[in-house]
């Protein structure tokens, strides 16, 4: 995905994507991608624990999903 495609990616993701989940039985709310291993952050705006454990999930804002989203994808296109 290119950046120039974020918005649109998005509206749709976040029809899906949104709120704040920390269920204990998915793999991806927790810092070691496995139930019960690491710390349990959740996920929100698709942004889950195991893919960012240093972030604190449950404070993320909308902004702050889009621009770790826009680094990620500057990131990959190198």
């Amino acid at each position: 995905m290119e950046v120039e495609n974020l918005s649109a990616c998005l509206a749709v993701a976040l029809k899906y994507e949104g709120g704040y989940s920390n269920t204990r039985n998915d793999p991806g709310n927790w810092t070691g991608g496995q139930v019960g291993i690491g710390a349990l952050k959740g996920t929100k705006y698709g942004i889950a624990a195991h893919m960012y454990p240093a972030l604190k999930i449950k404070n993320l804002t909308l902004e702050d999903a889009k621009s770790t989203y826009e680094r990620d994808i500057g990131e990959s296109a190198r």
